[in-house]
C-alpha cells in the first residue's frame, strides 16, 4: 500500500504590513509535500510483527527493548553519545535554570538535564522508499482562510454585540480559522485588553473587556 501525501502552504513569517506591501509574492509562498499520517503503529504491534517474521518471541523483543532503554539512558546520563543500532545517536540535552550572561559565574547547580537529543544516521535517513500517491480530496490538509486581523476583529466585535460570549470553536467557524490560529488571535486580544475570559478549559469563553485597551 503506498504512502499518501498532501501539500501544505509554506509558513509566512512576514508581518501583516509586509504582506500588504509585497505585491510580487501575490500572497503565496508556495507549498511543500507532507505525509498524511495513517495513525500510530504501536510498539506492541511492531514487536508482534518482528516475532511473526523471525524466531524471536514477543516477550524477547519487549525485554530487549526494555534493557536497551535502561542502558541507553544510563550511558547518556554519564556523558556519552550512544549509538542505537544503525538508526542514529542519542545524547543528553541540557538547560540552564536561569539566563546565562557570564558563564564564569555559573556552576553545576544552575544546569540540569532537559531531555534527550536524537540524531538519525545518514543511512537510516535515506532508507524510506516505496510508492507515493496524493491523498483523496476529502482527507487533504485543511487551511485557515486568508483574512486580515482587522477584518477578523470587526467580525468578532459585531458578533459580541449580539451574543454574550464566544468560544474558540465558534470564533474559528466565524472567521474560517483553524484551531491554532483562532486561539492565537483570541489570546492576543486578551493580552491587549480587548477581551476577557470566563471559565476554564475546556469551557473557557471570551467576552468583550469592560475597559477595552487596559491590560488584565
Amino acid at each position: 500500500m503506498p504512502a499518501q501525501y498532501d501539500f501544505k502552504k509554506k509558513p509566512d513569517f512576514r508581518t501583516e504590513e509586509e504582506r500588504k506591501n509585497d505585491r510580487t509574492a501575490n500572497g503565496t509562498l508556495g507549498f511543500y509535500p507532507q505525509i498524511v499520517s495513517k495513525g500510530t503503529y504501536s510498539f506492541q504491534e511492531l514487536a508482534q510483527q518482528i516475532a511473526d517474521s523471525s524466531t524471536f518471541k514477543v516477550g524477547d523483543v519487549v525485554g530487549i527493548m526494555a534493557e536497551m532503554e535502561k542502558w541507553i539512558l544510563y550511558y547518556i546520563s554519564q556523558g556519552y553519545h550512544v549509538q542505537v543500532g544503525n538508526i542514529g545517536y542519542a545524547s543528553a540535552r541540557l538547560e540552564a535554570k536561569r539566563d546565562v550572561t557570564n558563564p564564569a559565574k555559573r556552576n553545576a547547580q544552575s544546569v540540569e538535564f532537559a531531555g534527550v537529543n536524537f540524531r538519525i544516521s545518514r543511512t537510516f535517513g535515506k532508507g524510506c522508499s516505496g510508492r507515493l500517491e496524493r491523498v483523496q480530496k476529502a482527507f487533504r490538509f485543511q487551511e485557515s482562510k486568508v483574512s486580515t486581523e482587522e477584518s477578523r476583529w470587526q467580525k468578532l466585535e459585531s458578533y459580541l454585540k449580539t451574543h454574550p460570549y464566544i468560544t474558540r470553536t465558534e470564533y474559528g467557524t466565524l472567521t474560517g480559522l483553524l484551531k491554532t490560529k483562532a486561539l492565537t488571535d483570541l489570546q492576543k486580544w486578551v493580552k491587549e485588553g480587548k477581551l476577557d475570559t470566563k471559565g476554564r478549559a475546556p469551557h473557557k469563553v471570551y467576552v468583550m473587556a469592560e475597559n477595552p485597551g487596559q491590560h488584565p
